[in-house]
């Protein structure tokens, strides 16, 4: 016989009930002081586990149905708790950083950047004729060590290549975000992996400067996303709980993938 359990979106800054229906889900909030967890009762063992990238999209379409009447903290995918009691104390113990996120994330949303670049020819173009040098006459230890220090040599430009290319693209939304989290080089290939958070009285200035980004820099490829919620600045006990390489950023890539 299956046992129902609770899937949590999001923690919304009010007590406002919600009661609607999303992707043929009922969606409805559970109350406690000024706060609101947003829910839908799913079957367990829990369907959503299967379908992944199903539950991402109806994940993010009831955070952003939700994002416009509220400032709204998204859980993570696929939290699920075993009943209303626990949902109520889940609120009850993380009141208070519910209540400060709250109080920073107002009125604010993210967009995310992704850059890749064309690794090999960057690498092909810095290494150069470094092994035209090469010692005829040379013990093998010495070779072994000459070879690592020159792996190292090449590791260490490429890495200070990706910096100048990150500090550029960065400029372009440093007069536009209030806070942003960089993730440099997570793959040879993906240069950058960025989140902005963004004001709503700056929006409109976020999509122009990706433009003139995106022409100043042409030789490289971009994603550009947003504005979602802010998935990557929730801070649970001085403690960030999610990074853009992990967490519900992954919500993000999962819809945007075919």
């Amino acid at each position: 016989m299956s046992q129902s359990q609770i899937y949590v979106y999001c923690i919304i800054n009010s007590t406002d009930e919600i009661n609607e229906n999303v992707g043929g889900q009922r969606i409805y909030s559970i109350p406690w002081h000024q706060q609101a967890a947003v829910v839908t009762d799913v079957e367990k063992p829990a369907g959503v586990n299967v379908h992944i990238k199903e539950s991402a999209f109806t994940h993010e379409k009831v955070v952003e149905l939700l994002m416009d009447r509220f400032t709204v903290l998204p859980m993570r995918l696929l939290t699920l708790v075993a009943d209303r009691e626990h949902v109520v104390t889940l609120l009850q113990e993380h009141y208070a950083d519910f209540r400060d996120n709250f109080a920073r994330l107002v009125q604010k949303a993210e967009f995310g950047l992704k850059v890749l670049w064309p690794a090999e020819q960057i690498k092909e173009r810095l290494s150069g004729n470094c092994n035209n040098n090469a010692e005829t006459d040379i013990s093998p230890a010495k070779l072994f060590m000459k070879q690592k220090y020159a792996a190292y040599q090449a590791e260490k430009a490429f890495r200070e290549e990706a910096g100048k290319y990150i500090a550029v693209i960065d400029k372009f939304f440093s007069g536009i975000a209030v806070e942003k989290k960089l993730q440099t080089l997570p793959t040879e290939k993906l240069l950058l992996n960025a989140a902005y958070l963004v004001d709503k009285s700056k929006h409109h200035e976020v999509k122009p400067a990706f433009e003139r980004l995106r022409g100043a820099l042409s030789d490289l490829e971009f994603q550009f996303s947003g504005p979602w919620p802010p998935y990557n600045f929730i801070i649970m006990g001085n403690k960030k709980t999610t990074d853009v390489d992990s967490g519900m950023s992954n919500i993000i890539d999962k819809i945007l993938k075919d």
